[in-house]
């Protein structure tokens, strides 16, 4: 099971905004991430609905991380954009379940609960910022958060 690359797009896109002190124009943010500029807007106005995220137009605008980065769980942002996914048979069974397990059932179903596990626990500010394309250059972006002594 794999998340699409939506999902995997916001998450990079929270993790990026929480390093920022500053609004930061959509562009910038899709040349750093590396992530289509057009593709990256329909994504901001998706997590700005949810509050993930605050837009600001016009000189000096840009977007912001709009909520405390730890209160938002993975869970919350998977289960938003692709739904319950990880409760639904690995193989795409529709009638998959105990009573009447795919070839996969019983493997799938410990990795599936440390999935859950995971993604309930794991907040945005429990990621690595630095991991991120474009993260690991000090001085890529006005708008970084200077690393306090």
């Amino acid at each position: 099971m794999m998340l699409s690359k939506e999902t995997g797009y916001v998450v990079r896109l929270l993790v990026y905004l929480r390093e920022q002190d500053a609004p930061v124009p959509v562009r910038e943010v899709a040349r750093v991430l590396g992530i289509p500029p057009s593709f990256l807007a329909k994504l901001v106005q998706r997590a700005a609905r949810r509050g993930w995220v605050i837009t600001r137009k016009g000189p000096g605008g840009g977007m912001m991380l709009g909520v405390n980065p730890s209160e938002l769980r993975l869970m919350e942002i998977v289960e938003t954009l692709e739904g319950r996914v990880l409760e639904q048979c690995v193989l795409g069974l529709p009638e998959c379940g105990g009573e009447n397990p795919c070839p996969l059932h019983d493997q799938w179903m410990p990795v599936r609960d440390a999935m859950l596990g995971l993604f309930s626990r794991t907040t945005v500010s429990d990621l690595k910022g630095e991991t991120l394309p474009g993260m690991k250059e000090k001085d890529q972006t006005s708008h970084k958060k200077e690393d306090s002594p």
